[in-house]
């Protein structure tokens, strides 16, 4: 995004729902893309692929 290196794009979803959260991480074809929603990694780190790493409070 604009003035941030580290993030390359975003995708915002408005509830921690497994289909959305696999939906959004499936469409990712470059690093650095982020996913922001209303959940702690722990929640949702079991519906993403290998690779993604969980940050909270950002």
């Amino acid at each position: 995004m604009a003035g941030n290196a580290d993030e390359v794009g975003r995708h915002v979803l408005p509830e921690a729902e497994e289909l959305l959260v696999r939906s959004a991480a499936a469409s990712v074809s470059v690093p650095r893309t982020w996913m922001k929603m209303p959940a702690e990694p722990e929640e949702i780190e079991s519906w993403l692929p290998q690779g993604w790493a969980g940050r909270a409070g950002r």
